[in-house]
This record gives structure tokens, C-alpha cells and sequence, in this order.
């Protein structure tokens, strides 16, 4: 993860380079950012109708030439930080201006991230995109991030924190696990944060699927315990009215000698009228989602959710099995 030293110090080395003279339309001379004059100066300039658009659909930042950008960004949550910089970085790269000089820039850009382990993926062809190097696994908008040992947190991507549904969504599957939280058999997840949409949640030894693929000699009393546990926390989910409809051998979490439910992020509050109703598009874990259902999720109520199980236990006896 990106340390505040190391933000504010690449904050610091961009406004040196890029605070100059400038000349307004009038012949005003003034200091600023000339940050925008490499902006209108690349291709972005095609695609954006200005630098200010450019960082108001990336990020959801605002940026003004009259003032540092230390003064700008310096107090952002840290969620924000490698976004402002995955943004100056483009511009950069983008440009035409100065490119032997903004090829060494973010050259050394990437070498101080590095030393947060902050990953620079910079194709020939495309974005430079910056990853945490603590992203564990992400899903279509949501990232995974180790916290500390044994403590994950699970939060929405750069590109969808202002996306209203999405934070709906993801407080709505904090709320729904929060419920169960009385059922050993259900991950554990607390502290939701409301400003970086984000939630955390203990970490998981493997998953379901990896544990079966890596042990090939399950006694039938190990496999009992595993359906169990399933059998347990979906009994408990169902008992408080809520449904999982999205139960695969992904979302099942092994902890220590025990395995537990996770990942409740389409599941549906059926005592709550105005329940999150999930996306039509196709699930990754066809093999378990109810045929009935077809490609509309809203259809999927507490039977897919029997049926799931059953894919499950069917799967665990399965695999491996001489025959």
C-alpha cells in the first residue's frame, strides 16, 4: 500500500516540475500548474472535453492550475491517492510534450511506488493502470485488500466510488452478513466505512474449491464435516429470511478446521420489500446457479439457493471419487 511519505513526496517532485509562468488569453502572466498544456496536448484532449472533465470521469477529482497540487490532493483519503497519480501519469505518457523527459519522469515515478509495492502496469498500448500489490482478488467492482494478517477489506474499485447503486449494493451485503453474524458456519465482517465504501472481514485459509482440488484422500468424515458447516450456515441464512443466490465452491472459506459462507454481495433480505435485485448478466459459476432462474437473477429465490447446495454436496463426494 502506498505510505503517505511517498504520496506526498511524488506530490511534491510534480509540482516542481510542473509549476511555471504562465500567460493567460489577455497577456496576464501568472504561476500555475501547466499540467493542462501537456493535457491539450495529447490524445486525451480528443476523448476529454478538457483536463478538468478528464479528472472528474477518473476519479471523480476536481483540479484547478492555480494551486499545488500538494494543496489539492494531500488531505484525499488514501483511496484516492494512487488515482490522482494513475491521472498525472497518463498525462504524461499521453503527451507529446517534452516525451523523452516524461518517459524518464514516470520512470522514476514507478521506481518510488515500487517501494511500496505498488504495481505500475504500463502497456505500449493503453493505460498505465497502478495496482496495490495487497490486492488479494477483486471481482467485477470490488477489490480484496489485506489489511493486516488474518483481516481483509473489501472495497469498491477507484472507478466505481461514486457510483451510487454500487455503494448501495455493497452496504446492503454488509448488512445482510451482519445479521448472521451470530452463525459460526458465516464469515465475519464489521466495520463498514462509509466515506471509502468499504467494509472489513476475516481472511480465509482457501477456499472450497482449492482445498478439494489439493486434498485427493477426504475421509467421508471430512466431507461430512464440510457439508455440515454448509448445511449449518445456509439453514441459519434462511432461518433470517435471507438468500444467498450466489453460493458456488468460491464462496465457501475454509478457517482453520471449520468452513464458512461468504461473499453475500447478490444476496436478498426476503423480509426487506425493496431487497437489492441482482444484474441479468450470466454467472461466472454457471455449474451451481439454479437452471430455472435462466439468465435473470431476480428470479433466483431460497430453492436456487437448495439447489445450489445440492450442486455442492455433489461436487464435494464427487471429485476424486474412484469409479
Amino acid at each position: 500500500m502506498l505510505s503517505e511519505q511517498n504520496y506526498i513526496k511524488i506530490l511534491n517532485y510534480f509540482d516542481k516540475r510542473l509549476w511555471e509562468g504562465k500567460i493567460s488569453e489577455t497577456n496576464w502572466q501568472y504561476y500555475g500548474l501547466v499540467l493542462d498544456w501537456y493535457f491539450d496536448n495529447s490524445v486525451l484532449s480528443a476523448e476529454y472535453l478538457n483536463i478538468e472533465d478528464f479528472f472528474d470521469q477518473n476519479g471523480g477529482l476536481s483540479i484547478v492550475e492555480d494551486k499545488h497540487l500538494i494543496d489539492q490532493y494531500s488531505g484525499l483519503p488514501n483511496n484516492k491517492w494512487l488515482h490522482v497519480l494513475q491521472n498525472i501519469m497518463n498525462i504524461f505518457k499521453y503527451s507529446s510534450i517534452n516525451k523523452e523527459q516524461s518517459n524518464n519522469v514516470l520512470e522514476l515515478i514507478s521506481k518510488v511506488l515500487l517501494r511500496d509495492n505498488v504495481k505500475v502496469r504500463n502497456p505500449e498500448i493503453g493505460d498505465i493502470i497502478l495496482i496495490p500489490d495487497d490486492i488479494l482478488d477483486y471481482g467485477s467492482y470490488c477489490n480484496i485488500v489485506r489489511v493486516r494478517e488474518g483481516v481483509l477489506r473489501k472495497e469498491l474499485k477507484p472507478q466505481f466510488q461514486n457510483d451510487d447503486k454500487l455503494q448501495r449494493r455493497l452496504r446492503y451485503e454488509f448488512e445482510n452478513m451482519q445479521k448472521l453474524e451470530a452463525c459460526p458456519q458465516i464469515l465475519n465482517v464489521y466495520e463498514y466505512d462509509p466515506d471509502n465504501h468499504s467494509y472489513l472481514m476475516e481472511q480465509g485459509d482457501i477456499n472450497l474449491y482449492k482445498y478439494l482440488e489439493e486434498e485427493f484422500d477426504l475421509s467421508s468424515e471430512d466431507k461430512l464435516k464440510i457439508v455440515f458447516d454448509i448445511l449449518n450456515g445456509m439453514a441459519f441464512a434462511h432461518e433470517q429470511e435471507i438468500i444467498h443466490r450466489d453460493l458456488h465452491l468460491g464462496n465457501i472459506l475454509k478457517i482453520q478446521n471449520d468452513f464458512v459462507i461468504c461473499d453475500f454481495g447478490l444476496s436478498k433480505d426476503l423480509s426487506i420489500e425493496r431487497s437489492m435485485k441482482s444484474s441479468l448478466t450470466e454467472k461466472n459459476n454457471h455449474l451451481f446457479v439454479d437452471p430455472a432462474a435462466g439468465t435473470d437473477f431476480t428470479k433466483l429465490d431460497l430453492k436456487s439457493d437448495i439447489y445450489s447446495i445440492g450442486k455442492v454436496i455433489d461436487f464435494i463426494f464427487t471429485l476424486n471419487a474412484e469409479g
